[in-house]
């Protein structure tokens, strides 16, 4: 956006193809004036297709997009076939935030890459070129011990706020100043969300082992952050 507006540019392309909707919608959000063209959308082109149209034209796309999806062992569900041994992982948090995996702390990208090869390995999560197997093992570590942080209303009301935040995403409103707003309400709820969840990952499934609440984070959520918005 910011080089259409140094070109002068009055239309914006982009390779979406589900979320075409939404990326329109952020884009007009930023510059209503805009025209918003989607040909993969339009052409009703698949995935191949469009890496292939981009390859001829020389077009940069993220490597992660080009590159097969991995073929995690399975579907979720008890019984699912994965490695032959559960994984057991500790999950350190800091302020809501992952920021550690077995002690070790890392930046949020490498964490999820690395949760990523230890739950489709072991059957978690949902398959797809989109989908992470981290997702699922995140969000039940990070209810455990949200549950255990927060007061009643606290948490309740976070999952009203946690619900409204996806149906804005869909719609496309990241830029739009109710994403804002949820985002300071998380920003103050998660400040106690700080501890420790263990997870045994094994045939399809993440069960919480153990978790330990800590008064104060034992890694800063800082570093996890920066590489997040980087």
């Amino acid at each position: 956006m910011e080089v259409a507006g140094i070109e002068q540019a009055n239309r914006v392309a982009h390779g979406g193809m589900a979320a075409a909707p939404r990326m329109a919608a952020a884009i007009r959000t930023l510059n209503p004036d805009f025209s918003v063209l989607a040909p993969a959308c339009e052409w009703g082109m698949n995935r191949d297709e469009l890496v292939e149209y981009a390859e001829k034209r020389r077009l940069p796309m993220a490597a992660a997009f080009v590159q097969a999806p991995p073929a995690w062992p399975g579907l979720p569900g008890r019984g699912v076939p994965g490695a032959d041994e559960a994984a057991v992982v500790d999950i350190t948090f800091a302020a809501g935030i992952p920021v550690a995996l077995n002690g070790v702390g890392m930046p949020l990208a490498d964490l999820i890459g690395s949760l990523d090869f230890l739950a489709g390995k072991n059957g978690v999560g949902r398959r797809g070129p989109f989908e992470s197997p981290a997702v699922p093992v995140l969000a039940a570590a990070h209810g455990e011990l949200q549950e255990r942080a927060g007061a009643g209303d606290l948490v309740e009301f976070s999952r009203t706020v946690s619900a409204r935040y996806s149906e804005l995403m869909a719609r496309g409103g990241w830029f739009s100043p109710l994403r804002a707003a949820l985002d300071a309400y998380v920003d103050r709820a998660e400040q106690a969300v700080n501890g420790r969840v263990r997870v045994k990952l094994y045939e399809g499934v993440c069960d919480i082992v153990t978790s330990t609440l800590l008064t104060t984070p034992t890694f800063d959520a800082e570093p996890a952050a920066m590489a997040e918005n980087a």
